[in-house]
């Protein structure tokens, strides 16, 4: 049974209350834009980091101060017996290693709980072995009229620190690369 976790996050989080929970769990911010949102108010999307766990949590703001919507992404090994769909969300067994999730959780809500439930019952992998599906976007993004959700997260991707990208490095990063290139003209 999972159990409760004290100051947790919940949906549609103060967004100082929200970052003060990250900065607890050993997230650090790697990325920070700004947009115009629907009502015209600034709005924020951000790309964290847990170095220690490989994990990347994207999210980005509704309102200028409350959380909007956002995911965190991982590798996983569960302990051996470990019964998964407590501690799972979205994703799929690694094909390269059978034994690794490559998964992601909606951020929003229960953030802690969800991080207490992965690690009590297994290991992050770091750096990733395989790359989970990554949104790396925020709501007005898809908003534009053929948005490339590939192009957008290459993009943002390419922004983030080295240490960040080494986590990532799959052998997708030169798929990404590439795809990257290709948007800003420069034939690969």
């Amino acid at each position: 049974m999972t159990q409760q976790v004290a100051s947790d996050t919940t949906l549609s989080n103060k967004l100082s209350d929200y970052l003060k929970v990250l900065t607890e769990e050993g997230f650090e911010e790697v990325l920070k834009l700004s947009f115009v949102g629907d009502e015209g108010r600034q709005e924020s999307f951000f790309i964290f980091f847990h170095e220690g766990n490989g994990i990347i949590l994207a999210l980005d703001t509704f309102g200028g101060d409350k959380t909007n919507g956002g995911h965190f992404y991982y590798n996983w090994r569960p302990h051996s017996g470990t019964k998964i769909n407590k501690c799972i969300s979205s994703g799929s067994f690694s094909l390269k290693d059978k034994t690794v999730w490559i998964g992601d959780h909606d951020c929003r809500e229960s953030l802690r709980r969800n991080l207490h439930n992965l690690r009590q019952h297994g290991t992050f992998v770091n750096p990733w072995i395989e790359q989970p599906f990554l949104w790396l976007l925020h709501y007005m993004d898809t908003k534009k009229e053929g948005y490339d959700y590939e192009a957008i997260s290459a993009k943002r991707i390419a922004l983030l620190p080295v240490k960040v990208q080494a986590t990532l490095a799959t052998g997708l990063l030169a798929k990404l690369r590439v795809k990257l290139l290709r948007v800003l003209g420069v034939r690969p």
